[in-house]
């Protein structure tokens, strides 16, 4: 007698969801952040990042002025390949690996099941467990951000350049995120799902961008 038909409650589940890019209400996104962002673990891995970066930031620079004989600039410059190396190997592998395989590990956990049940629209699951799966390598990229910073100030690279750059680079990472969700929602062995998404990212950034030599120009933003 005192149930609510889910048509009377409907709406106002609507009207109590937070808008999809308000990232830190949505619930899976918070879910993740409280368990892989523990200050035990982070910090091991912050402090590993940290040290890697740095020793790559200080490598570069000392190469450039004391081997290369080069300008303040171009040594400040040299260091900032590397580290965009080092952050790809973070978005790119890292992350996206993460994201197949804990997507088959929630399959077979049958807590995909459960989020059907959730008051979410569709879009909004999909932007959790996107930004939600990876994002202790967001936290770990950024980590590595102020190295790149100081190397693109002291560099004089323009601002508009540098803009470009991690424009794209964030959004190739975003599209590689998208490659291992959709790996690891399909296969159902974590192993597979890891090595047939690491599979599909080497496609997409070095095979298929290879077709812009034959005319299909739009392929070659594939890549940076």
């Amino acid at each position: 007698m005192n149930d609510v038909p889910p048509s009377a409650e409907t709406p106002h589940a609507k009207r109590s969801q937070a808008p999809v890019w308000m990232l830190w209400a949505n619930p899976i996104v918070r879910r993740y952040a409280r368990s892989r962002l523990r200050p035990r673990g982070l910090g091991i891995w912050m402090l590993l990042t940290l040290m890697v970066a740095g020793f790559i930031f200080f490598l570069a620079r000392q190469i450039g002025i004391h081997q290369a004989n080069l300008g303040i600039e171009d040594s400040e410059r040299m260091a900032i390949l590397p580290l965009l190396v080092l952050q790809g190997v973070i978005l790119f592998i890292l992350a996206t690996g993460q994201v197949a395989a804990a997507m088959t590990a929630e399959a077979d956990e049958g807590v995909l099941d459960y989020q059907r049940l959730a008051p979410m629209t569709p879009f909004a699951k999909v932007m959790g467990f996107l930004f939600g799966l990876p994002i202790r390598e967001y936290l770990l990229f950024l980590v590595t951000m102020p190295f790149t910073i100081w190397c693109l100030w002291r560099g004089n690279v323009p601002l508009s350049i540098s803009l470009q750059l991690y424009g794209v680079f964030l959004v190739a990472a975003i599209l590689y995120h998208c490659t291992g969700l959709v790996a690891g929602t399909v296969v159902k062995n974590r192993r597979w799902a890891f090595i047939i998404s690491m599979g599909l990212i080497f496609l997409l950034y070095t095979v298929i961008p290879q077709a812009a030599n034959f005319g299909l120009v739009y392929f070659k933003y594939l890549t940076i």
